[in-house]
């Protein structure tokens, strides 16, 4: 079993998977729901990067090569960009965490400690926000990529896809959960009303892609 304490110390996208789940199933607070749906959200933009790298350059599917290869860019590149928001997640709430136990006696500490805590709770909402947005980028090119890729591959883009709705809702769960400490209703109803909509664009665009790829045989 993974030691916890070393779970918290080395970067969680450096442990093995083994290691990994382990430090999840672990009794500690993190890594959570939000570093979850980030590995996810990247391990669902490399499955889509990898069903596409599987059509470019195989003969049977030449007349595709000039597509594919701007379509597989995107996908390999989200795969990665996604990676440090698995530590990020974490660190946000240790940073919360932190915060919370800062000294609170004297007027100079309670203001020191609030200011900490605000911008903890932003950093928390930041990171979860960050990850639906760049998930949110890559449906235009699944809905390119779902009608011609390898049909070999269509059960890898359907997997692919139902991924990174699991990130971007996993990104909404954890802004909502955070923003119930916003003070600043403005702010709190900005954030809502962002996250509400990479939702809206989630669901529209993925029951599309998942159509595409149901109907073909």
């Amino acid at each position: 079993m993974l030691d916890s304490d070393e779970a918290m110390v080395s970067p969680l996208s450096s442990l093995s998977v083994k290691d990994f789940v382990s430090s999840v199933a672990a009794r500690t607070a993190v890594p959570g729901g939000g570093s979850v749906a980030a590995l996810v959200g990247s391990v669902g933009a490399g499955l889509g990067a990898m069903a596409s790298l599987l059509t470019y350059g195989n003969k049977k599917f030449e007349s595709l090569d000039t597509q594919m290869r701007k379509l597989i860019p995107p996908l390999y590149s989200l795969s990665h960009e996604l990676v440090p928001l698995v530590d990020a997640d974490s660190a946000a709430f240790n940073q919360f965490m932190e915060a919370a136990k800062m000294p609170g006696k004297t007027e100079q500490e309670i203001e020191k400690k609030e200011q900490a805590k605000k911008e903890a709770l932003t950093n928390a909402i930041s990171v979860p926000s960050t990850l639906a947005k760049k998930v949110n980028t890559v449906w235009p090119v699944l809905k390119e990529v779902s009608p011609i890729v390898n049909i070999q591959c269509k059960s890898d883009v359907q997997v692919c896809v139902r991924c990174l709705q699991t990130a971007v809702w996993g990104a909404y769960y954890n802004v909502m959960t955070n923003i119930k400490d916003v003070t600043d209703e403005k702010y709190k109803q900005q954030v809502t009303d962002d996250i509400k909509g990479e939702i809206k664009t989630m669901e529209a665009e993925s029951a599309i892609i998942l159509d595409i790829l149901e109907k073909r045989v």
